[in-house]
């Protein structure tokens, strides 16, 4: 008589749910990420914890290029706090920190950021980190007050985009660029010692100068480590609170 096999129980398992605010990442998930393993996975976390501490802190980076790109990330930012701020009285409201470092790009793009700054009740404080050139130095020129490193260098010359049509539609854009540079040159003149008549001639060129020339001509307003300390300029970020979930952390007492 052939022996009963022995009953194996098979234990009932229950689903693990994924905690709210994190997403379930596979080993084929992970193969595909560039870079590899959980290194990416972390870095991914860690960029976005910093992007939140940013935008918590009104600190925004013009670091690339002046494309579409800028309407998302500062232009719409601009006119967001504006509406979050509108019940606070202009003088007691937290400014808004753009730091810049752009060779330029778009006159499209960045002309409607400069108009947003222009039209900001919240104050917007544009630092120069390494250099403004070109579309980044109209934004850096239109902000409510201006600081630079002591060696920035900063380029000014006439906008230019590439028309890839007909001889005729190129011939139009010809017509209209002057018409915007000019309100450029103005936007410009309203805040430096620079004329429109003197931006208009010295446009064609590539114009360069450091922070202490940008000094004189009253573009820059203060320079980091002469006019005001970097820890005083950045201060703000302190009163901020951490997040963390420490009962003897500072933080709690700022909150």
């Amino acid at each position: 008589m052939a022996k009963k096999k022995p009953e194996t129980k098979v234990e009932e398992t229950t689903e693990q749910k994924i905690p709210e605010g994190y997403a379930e990442v596979t080993p084929e998930m992970l193969a595909e990420l560039a870079g590899g393993g959980m290194q990416t996975v972390m870095s991914i976390g860690l960029a976005e914890g910093l992007y939140l501490e940013d935008l918590r802190d009104r600190l925004f980076y013009l670091d690339g290029m002046v494309d579409s790109n800028l309407l998302h990330s500062v232009t719409m930012q601009i006119y967001k706090i504006n509406g979050i701020d509108c019940s606070i009285p202009e003088e007691k409201r937290t400014p808004i920190v753009l730091v810049i470092n752009s060779g330029g790009g778009s006159v499209f793009d960045g002309i409607g950021l400069m108009d947003a700054i222009r039209q900001s009740k919240t104050p917007v404080i544009a630092i120069c980190a390494g250099y403004a050139m070109s579309m980044a130095f109209n934004i850096f020129s239109v902000c409510h007050l201006r600081v630079a490193m002591p060696n920035s260098i900063f380029m000014y010359h006439d906008g230019y985009e590439s028309v890839d049509n007909t001889a005729t539609k190129a011939a139009d854009w010809a017509a209209f660029s002057p018409k915007v540079d000019k309100r450029i040159s103005k936007m410009i003149a309203e805040r430096s010692k620079f004329t429109v008549k003197k931006l208009t001639k010295i446009a064609p060129h590539d114009n360069y100068w450091l922070t202490d020339k940008m000094v004189e001509m009253e573009i820059v307003d203060a320079v980091i480590g002469k006019d005001i300390e970097m820890e005083d300029l950045f201060a703000f970020m302190s009163d901020m609170p951490c997040g963390c979930d420490s009962e003897e952390c500072d933080c709690k007492k700022k909150k």
